[in-house]
C-alpha cells in the first residue's frame, strides 16, 4: 500500500481554535500543490505569543484534509485555510528543522514515525454542523453606512467561528 501524502505547517494556533474555525488558516501556499495531500501535520510554533502549550517544533496534530479554501480572514484574502473534518492528537518532538517557509510539503509519515493504524481520529464537530463556508464572505454584501449593532456583530461572529452567540463577547473602548 502506498504511503499517504502529507504536508506540514508551523503554527501558533491551538487545537481548539482550529476546530472552531474548521481548519488551519491563513497560509500563503501553492494551492494546486496543497490539493495533492491527504493529511496535514501541525507543528507547534511557540515563539512569542502562542495559543498551544506544546514544545516548539513538536508535531501535535494530524488531520485528514477536507479542502483548501480562501482564508476567512478579510485581511488575508491572498491566503488559504486548510480545512479538515477528522483529526488525531499526536506528540512527535523536534520535527521542525528550521525551514524558512512555515508550510512544508512532501512529508513522509513513515519517516516521522506515524503509524496510521494506531491513530484514533475524532470528528471535527464544527465541520459537521451546518455553517457557511469560509468562501461565503465574498457573497456577503451589506451597506455599512448605517453601522452595525452589537447583536448583529455577535451573531455574525458566532456564525463565522461556529460557536454559540452567547460565547461571543465584544469590548468597545473609546
Amino acid at each position: 500500500m502506498m504511503e499517504p501524502k502529507a504536508m506540514m505547517v508551523l503554527t501558533r494556533e491551538s487545537i481548539e481554535k482550529m476546530l472552531q474555525q474548521g481548519g488551519s488558516a491563513s497560509w500563503k501556499l501553492n494551492e494546486k500543490r496543497a490539493h495533492r495531500y491527504s493529511y496535514l501535520i501541525c507543528v507547534r510554533n511557540n515563539q512569542g505569543n502562542k495559543e498551544g502549550v506544546e514544545p516548539n517544533g513538536q508535531a501535535f496534530l494530524i488531520a485528514k484534509i477536507k479542502d483548501i479554501v480562501q482564508s476567512p480572514n478579510p485581511q488575508y484574502r491572498d491566503r488559504h485555510m486548510i480545512t479538515f473534518d477528522q483529526y488525531a492528537e499526536i506528540q512527535i518532538g523536534d520535527v521542525w528543522k528550521g525551514w524558512r517557509n512555515p508550510v512544508y510539503y512532501d512529508v513522509s509519515l513513515n519517516n516521522l514515525g506515524v503509524d496510521m493504524s494506531e491513530l484514533n481520529f475524532s470528528e471535527n464537530l464544527a465541520e459537521t454542523e451546518e455553517h457557511e463556508s469560509p468562501q461565503s464572505y465574498e457573497n456577503f454584501k451589506r451597506d455599512m453606512s448605517q453601522g452595525l449593532t452589537i447583536e448583529e456583530a455577535k451573531e455574525g461572529l458566532a456564525k463565522t467561528f461556529s460557536v454559540d452567540v452567547h460565547a461571543v463577547e465584544i469590548t468597545i473602548r473609546g
